[in-house]
């Protein structure tokens, strides 16, 4: 891969235009979920899944049953037998018995996908929903604790919404994947990145366990612009990418990688920000992330269900986002699991944390 990128400041236009060229060419065709596994087999000869995140807006137990239809009818689109579409990352599902009807409107019932979802004190909970190929090593929250009663609980000085961690295996291919949904409060974009901030904390323990596996994946809706994410990962020696001598970006498994631009969520039905993302560490990017392959759904998609069924779906649009689950990856090399039988539990995550994470830096950005 070749990367001609200019040496610019960590935050403003320059910075966005040099950090969107790391996505290279992404297209409408590659980047809709209308896209299929079969777009990308003539240049690349390898198996690809793709994961999709979507925050369903408030889904509980007692959606109405024209809504629920068309929820169904996007999800058969999305993950219909053709599609590649195999993990489902979801953002506000509202309680147990929301998260027990959307599974039943999956493509194939409950009896096809395993569910990664527990039930705190947050009405927009965060969960996983995968296929039975996919495998699920271990899972958890970050930032909560059970409280005497029994039931999880947020941390409220750290994250809203508890933020649900799970360590898969899609094939030859494992990872971390971080399922997030950062405070809106108002639109106070200092507030998300503060929740960002302890996510990028977590993730600062997380990479001193040597055995932590370094293909980290995060998706969500982030209440923040890419570029502001960018800026705020810059801060972090980590996870900041840098550039050589000749102005190109060096690779490091370790820098956080920002994609999607165009707006996700929707005012009125209409596409106005730019808050749900994919964020990837290097190790993913170049290895075996399919180039070009993040995006939002096709608008007019979720725009005619809703008009068939003359409801109003979600606030915002399903993003994904394709690998490769085999074969060489993007630097050339075999894919094969970074984690392994005997350490998969040590690289799924650090133990849950509450009180006592790493500090991190200022919230607000200069």
């Amino acid at each position: 891969m070749a990367f001609a990128l200019a040496a610019s400041a960590a935050t403003g236009t320059e910075f966005s235009e040099s950090y969107r060229a790391l996505s290279l060419e992404t297209k409408e065709a590659a980047s809709s979920i209308d896209g299929t596994a079969a777009q990308f087999k003539p240049l690349q000869r390898r198996q690809i899944f793709r994961i999709i995140s979507w925050n369903v807006q408030t889904f509980g137990g007692n959606i109405s049953p024209a809504r629920e239809k068309a929820y169904g009818q996007l999800l058969d689109h999305m993950f219909s037998g053709s599609r590649s579409s195999k993990i489902l990352a979801v953002q506000e599902l509202a309680n147990e018995a929301g998260a027990n009807t959307f599974s039943k409107n999956l493509p194939g019932g409950a009896d096809r996908w395993n569910p990664s979802f527990q039930n705190t004190n947050s009405s927009m909970d965060n969960g996983f929903f995968t296929q039975r190929q996919v495998g699920v090593h271990c899972e958890q929250f970050m930032y909560a604790k059970r409280g005497e009663d029994g039931r999880w609980r947020s941390d409220p000085d750290r994250i809203k919404h508890p933020v649900r961690v799970s360590h898969m295996q899609m094939g030859s291919f494992d990872f971390t994947l971080v399922n997030l949904h950062l405070t809106f409060k108002g639109g106070d974009s200092n507030a998300s990145i503060g929740e960002f901030q302890h996510v990028l904390a977590w993730l600062s323990d997380y990479f001193a366990d040597p055995d932590s596996d370094p293909d980290v994946i995060i998706s969500g809706d982030f209440n923040l612009d890419a570029n502001t994410l960018r800026a705020v990962v810059q801060q972090w020696p980590q996870f900041r990418y840098e550039y050589d001598e000749q102005g190109q970006v060096v690779p490091k498994s370790s820098m956080l990688i920002a994609l999607i631009e165009e707006p996700t969520s929707r005012s009125r039905g209409v596409p106005v920000n730019n808050y749900d993302h994919f964020i990837m560490t290097g190790d993913v990017f170049f290895e075996e992330y399919v180039d070009g392959s993040a995006g939002a759904v096709t608008p007019r998609l979720l725009e005619s269900i809703e008009r068939e069924n003359d409801v109003y779906v979600s606030d915002h649009l399903p993003v994904s986002a394709g690998f490769f689950s085999s074969g060489l990856g993007n630097d050339g090399k075999p894919i094969s699991p970074d984690a392994g039988p005997s350490t998969t539990e040590r690289a799924c995550f650090p133990q849950p944390r509450y009180a006592d994470a790493a500090p991190s830096p200022q919230a607000r950005l200069p």
